[in-house]
């Protein structure tokens, strides 16, 4: 038998599973001016709004403390002509 998916045959997930959930995820975000810390967000999802999305950000740096916490949730609508 060989067992190479993402889920265990007693359902328990492999580590991949996680990178797969964030592949296949359908928001996207670019900076738009990230020293000010504004991004675009993109909803590829053809009939459902980020209603459901919470937000958090976090800024991590090697030499410097950083930042984070949640953030405002975007309105983004569904994307229409997919």
């Amino acid at each position: 038998m060989v067992c190479n998916g993402i889920v265990r045959p007693d359902r328990t997930p492999e580590p991949e599973l996680h990178e797969v959930r964030k592949v296949y995820q359908r928001i996207d975000t670019t900076a738009v001016d990230a020293a000010a810390g504004r991004l675009r967000v993109r909803n590829d999802h053809d009939f459902r709004s980020l209603d459901y999305v919470e937000v958090l950000w976090s800024v991590e740096h090697r030499r410097a403390g950083g930042g984070g916490g949640p953030s405002s949730r975007p309105e983004a609508r569904a994307e229409a002509g997919g």
